[in-house]
């Protein structure tokens, strides 16, 4: 008699076992000192996808468990608390991992089958923080200084992972070595590339005089056509100095002396340098990508709207395509011309005040908090800017986001603050923060006489914000 078989119950079936199969890669630890909560495994795979992350508890005496389902070796981030860690995992990893909720990283053990790569990425995190890469004292050296240093810290942490690849499985950790190299070369890479613009800027340099010193071939020869390191973030990092930093050096030692480049300007000039710096056309697409999404999801997209178009004639991938039109639709009604969004805060004496009252005048918004370092730099240069154009047509408002109001009202009384000073309680939840998308302190916008967006960013106070005040006043 001949057997019968069913193809199509026979696929279900199949496809029923292979969703219950159980997740590969099993980690157990314990924590020292814990404070009960979560912890949360992240995984740090490739840029501008949906991010994987599981939770599992922590008991009472620090115990925890969890699976996760590791389909390729990649790079993990651990969170607890306030701590936090990468490690790496590679398919059926069985990890035990002891940490202190509040040590340094030299506290983390590894044990089991996955702990030799993470005892490796410990030993190079030590060697990394006693060296201290990204000192600024880096960028105080003469360029021969500098690569004489660069040079002797790459060779450091390089001598980590050659003794690594001399005493371990070089074909199991394969694609982990890959990922080290691409590190290790990506981070001594960034400090090169960085060298003129940071020096020129912590050392009060003439920018072009400082470029001129830079061997631009040792730049240019970098190894920047790597689609296979994408997953590296440090590489992607990299990436996006290496396009920031040359593009830098294009507008520096073109332009006539004493002129200075917008931050849109900067963006504009990277996007279309993509196609020129890399050649590869993953490489090109992630940098255009790259260049725009870190601007949009902070300053909006006034200004940058030729990278923009050009982005959605040019960039196929759909989750690149996904992320930017969110991005886009989320600051759509901040363009320039739209109407400004009108919000309520409070004065020190107990009087209500909207932005809409201001109509009439060009209205120049400070949104600060008295916590914030960067936001109380800029109030002498406020105060000069308020002395020279509040008499002439340009209204000042101060928005507070402290939480607490009364911090916010002794700093009035310690301080001889200018202008509209009023407080909108929330914190970070400010109706503000929301309405304009700010995520970062100070930011200044700029509104026109019949309450219409000029800019979301307007340049602050220390930044020459004298200059565009001119040109509103001359037109009018």
């Amino acid at each position: 008699m001949k057997k019968i078989v069913c193809f199509p119950i026979l696929i279900a079936l199949l496809i029923v076992a292979q969703q219950g199969i159980a997740q590969n890669v099993s980690i157990t630890g314990k924590i020292e000192q814990p404070k009960g909560g979560q912890i949360i495994f992240q995984e740090l795979g490739l840029p501008f996808l949906p991010i994987k992350t599981k939770n599992t508890e922590v008991d009472a005496s620090g115990q925890f468990k969890i699976e996760l389902d590791v389909q390729t070796p990649s790079y993990y981030l651990l969170t607890y608390n306030r701590r936090r860690f990468t490690f790496f995992l590679h398919p059926n990893d069985r990890l035990h991992i002891t940490f202190k909720s509040n040590g340094i990283d030299g506290s983390i053990k590894f044990e089991g089958e996955g702990a030799v790569p993470n005892n490796y990425l410990q030993k190079k995190n030590f060697v990394e923080l006693t060296r201290k890469i990204y000192d600024k004292t880096y960028f105080g050296m003469t360029y021969k200084e500098f690569i004489t240093k660069s040079d002797a810290y790459k060779a450091k942490i390089g001598q980590a992972l050659e003794d690594f690849k001399a005493n371990e499985d070089t074909k199991k950790y394969a694609r982990f070595i890959e990922l080290e190299e691409a590190d290790i070369y990506a981070k001594w890479a960034t400090l090169h590339v960085k060298y003129a613009p940071y020096r020129a800027f912590y050392n009060k340099k003439n920018p072009k005089e400082v470029w001129a010193t830079v061997d631009m071939e040792t730049l240019k020869a970098m190894n920047v056509n790597q689609a296979q390191l994408l997953a590296s973030k440090t590489y992607r990092d990299f990436l996006k100095h290496y396009a920031s930093m040359l593009t830098d050096h294009q507008l520096v030692t073109t332009a006539s002396e004493g002129t200075r480049y917008t931050e849109e300007g900067l963006v504009n000039a990277m996007y279309l340098n993509a196609n020129q710096f890399f050649s590869d056309p993953e490489i090109v697409e992630y940098i255009k990508t790259r260049v725009i999404y870190d601007h949009i999801t902070k300053k909006g997209i006034n200004g940058i709207e030729p990278a923009i178009v050009d982005f959605d004639k040019t960039v196929k991938k759909t989750n690149y395509r996904g992320y930017i039109k969110s991005n886009v639709d989320k600051w759509a009604h901040l363009r320039t011309g739209a109407e400004a969004p009108d919000f309520t805060g409070m004065t020190n004496d107990g009087k209500t005040v909207k932005l809409s009252d201001l109509k009439g005048q060009f209205v120049y918004i400070d949104v600060w908090a008295t916590w914030c370092g960067p936001c109380r730099r800029e109030i002498p240069n406020l105060e000069k800017a308020y002395e020279a154009y509040h008499d002439k047509g340009i209204a000042f408002m101060s928005v507070s986001i402290d939480k607490d109001k009364k911090r916010w009202e002794q700093f009035l009384q310690d301080n001889n603050m200018v202008g509209n000073q009023i407080y909108t309680p929330g914190g970070w939840g400010a109706p503000i923060n929301k309405q304009y998308n700010i995520t970062g302190i100070p930011r200044f916008l700029l509104v026109d006489k019949e309450g219409k967006i000029i800019t979301v960013n307007a340049p602050r106070p220390s930044q020459g914000i004298g200059g565009v005040f001119e040109k509103l006043l001359k037109q009018g």
